[in-house]
């Protein structure tokens, strides 16, 4: 247990510590804002022989994300934004399926997101649209939700049964890997609205190593996510001369 905290607690000390060093190199402006927005989310299976055929059918499932961000200028278009994130993340796969039966499972997990991102400004009139690209690194926390459907059929009619279960990370044991690398990019606008900026932007979102420790003839079992945001952000301080 003790364990698991103090990666939580370095994951947050890593965000407080991009914030400390970025002003000492910034020389235009300081923006807060906050974002919140929505994950459809799945998982991509790599396949260590070639010839192989994957052998699950994977889909989307639907979660939220919210988090803070602070964005330091670096000249006049070009930016660094660290993030700190929560997102509710996850995925279905079809693990069996035949003429008679069909069997779905979906997990579910929340975790905790330090992204470091550059974005680049394109200012038209009154709208700023922007490109942002950056490594995040990801932490599940809570207890994990595992759902099965199970779909049958016999000579007379269809039955469905439904199993749900959550399990505390503590009891997985090694089965699943809590930190996942990642990268992040994405595109999107902002434009004034009171004293600040309100914007919207779409992300994708893909890990870099195996969510699950590989089974012989695989490579990875990674997150795959898409997401949709909307933010609102000010300028705290401005040094532009």
């Amino acid at each position: 247990m003790y364990k698991d905290l103090s990666k939580v607690f370095w994951l947050i000390c890593l965000f407080l510590f991009a914030n400390s060093i970025v002003p000492n190199i910034a020389t235009a402006q300081t923006t807060y804002g906050i974002r919140s927005g929505l994950n459809l989310s799945t998982f991509r299976l790599s396949i260590d022989d070639s010839d192989s055929v994957n052998p699950f059918q994977f889909d989307y499932v639907m979660g939220m994300a919210l988090g803070g961000h602070v964005r330091f200028g670096i000249g006049k278009s070009f930016f660094l934004q660290p993030e700190l994130q929560y997102a509710r993340l996850g995925g279905s796969w079809l693990e069996d399926e035949s003429s008679t039966e069909q069997l779905t499972l979906t997990f579910r997990h929340h975790c905790l997101q330090v992204l470091m991102l550059a974005r680049m400004h394109i200012p038209y009139k009154q709208f700023i649209f922007h490109i942002h690209v950056g490594p995040h690194v990801r932490y599940s926390i809570g207890s994990a939700s595992f759902e099965t459907v199970l779909e049958y059929e016999d000579e007379y009619e269809k039955y469905t049964t439904k199993s749900k279960e959550k399990v505390s990370w503590d009891d997985v044991g090694e089965s699943f890997r809590r930190f996942e690398p990642g990268v992040t990019a994405g595109l999107g606008f902002d434009f004034p609205l009171g004293p600040g900026r309100i914007g919207a932007d779409f992300r994708f979102q893909r890990g870099f190593s195996s969510w699950i420790n590989p089974e012989p003839g695989l490579v990875y079992f990674s997150n795959m996510n898409f997401q949709l945001g909307c933010s609102y952000s000010m300028v705290i301080a401005d040094r532009r001369s």
